[in-house]
């Protein structure tokens, strides 16, 4: 298949808070992103990173909200993400692939981690897994033998990544010490991708309610459980106050203080189901605004990209050399102009969501 030189390499990063996507961008394109610490996001939006080239190709990075923040629910994070992407895929901007960071030093993927994974695997869908690189970052330099143990067991293990590196993901280094160059490797392993729609953007365009969705549906599956671990542990803490006599008061003051915690995060995790279940009528909205405003820009790619096939389909029938170099030149000058509108077009979903 011929890859599509008429938009900008665009990537999305995706994983949990604190794993070093904005420090990431930073480092590839010199920009200067807020950068959070440990589990203290920074990220709220979607934000853009600005334009830089690779190799003379010019990159954007795009950086998501993590999943498990600290300001925000995973609710209302899928919402956003959701959002950009529906929007993305109305104005035929696909994505030419995105990276999902995750910590090398973690010991273990617990099941927050694995809900996080479950979730960007079902955003992203099948047909777009192969665009899809999972960066493994804060290696330490030089590399140590623990590292590359948990490296393999992340790549072997069918609770980790091993399933959609069968089906066409791939995995890469991100070595800090070694920045930008090592950012930019990265990159380069985007260079040669067809930019292909993902699942959740797609689905959303075709109007399908966000809890409907398969990242919808294994969101509510995993605050589902939760809910009920939660339950569990209010009536555990309850039956446990019931059995305290008024006399241990320190006791007493210390299981009440455990119950109103308990409590205050089942409310919680109801509230998010709630949300999940809403209408996303915010957002739907946003993007109905965001279409109706962009409808020049998307007529003017459909008549260039029109211009575009006619070209490319008389270059196959023409046997005069010299007329094939001039059709080469019109293909040429028209997927420059389609570039530059598709930049506009990234340069104004860029000012909606960041």
């Amino acid at each position: 298949m011929t890859i599509d030189r008429s938009q900008p390499i665009t990537i999305a990063l995706c994983g949990a808070t604190g794993t070093g996507k904005s420090t990431f961008i930073n480092d590839a394109s010199g920009g200067d992103l807020p950068v959070g610490h440990a589990q203290n996001s920074c990220t709220e939006n979607i934000a853009f990173a600005p334009p830089f080239e690779v190799d003379g190709v010019e990159v954007r990075l795009i950086d998501t909200p993590g999943f498990d923040d600290t300001t925000m629910s995973d609710t209302e994070i899928l919402k956003r993400i959701g959002a950009f992407l529906q929007v993305s895929h109305m104005e035929n901007q696909y994505l030419s692939g995105l990276i999902y960071m995750h910590r090398i030093t973690d010991n273990r993927v617990g099941g927050v981690s694995r809900r996080n994974f479950r979730v960007f695997r079902e955003l992203v869908g099948p047909g777009a897994l192969v665009n899809v690189v999972i960066v493994t970052n804060m290696w330490r330099d030089p590399i140590e033998p623990a590292e590359l143990a948990r490296e393999r067991d992340l790549q072997e293990n069918p609770m980790f990544f091993q399933p959609v590196l069968e089906k066409g993901a791939r995995m890469a280094r991100y070595v800090r010490s070694q920045a930008p160059d090592s950012a930019h490797d990265i990159i380069r392993m985007f260079m040669e991708n067809v930019p292909k729609p993902t699942y959740l953007g797609e689905a959303l365009a075709d109007r399908t309610a966000l809890e409907d969705t398969n990242p919808g549906k294994v969101l509510n599956e995993e605050l589902q459980k939760l809910l009920d671990k939660q339950k569990a542990e209010l009536d555990e803490l309850r039956a446990e106050l019931a059995q305290v006599k008024e006399s241990e008061r320190e006791l007493r003051e210390e299981l009440k203080a455990d119950l109103k915690e308990t409590q205050d995060k089942y409310d919680e995790t109801k509230a998010q189901i709630a949300s999940l279940l809403e209408k996303n009528s915010k957002y739907k909205a946003k993007a109905k605004k965001f279409r109706e405003e962009n409808a020049e820009s998307r007529g003017k790619i459909a008549e260039l990209r029109n211009e575009l096939d006619r070209l490319k389909e008389e270059i196959k029938v023409t046997k005069d050399p010299e007329e094939v170099k001039f059709l080469a030149r019109q293909v040429n000058k028209v997927e420059k102009a389609i570039y530059g509108i598709s930049g506009s077009v990234w340069n104004t979903i860029s000012s909606w969501f960041s």
